[in-house]
């Protein structure tokens, strides 16, 4: 799988990507879709909030965002 994998990346252009990075993507989505944080940790396997905090992003567009959310109520 992972000749695959490297052998895809390549095909495609895409420089610097691992397949670990599909875990922070998984993460980040998750995290902005809403889906609560202890069930996105269950399901990827996450034990501690330290390593929820290592995978998930959250973008200066994500603060905003929640800003906005608690300045409308």
């Amino acid at each position: 799988m992972k000749r695959s994998f490297v052998s895809a990346v390549r095909q495609a252009g895409i420089e610097d990507f691992t397949f670990h990075d599909f875990r922070h993507t998984f993460n980040t989505n998750a995290y902005r879709n809403g889906v609560p944080i202890p069930t996105f940790m269950a399901i990827i396997g996450h034990k501690s909030l330290s390593m929820f905090k290592r995978y998930t992003t959250i973008s200066p567009q994500d603060l905003k965002e929640a800003v906005s959310k608690i300045s409308s109520r």
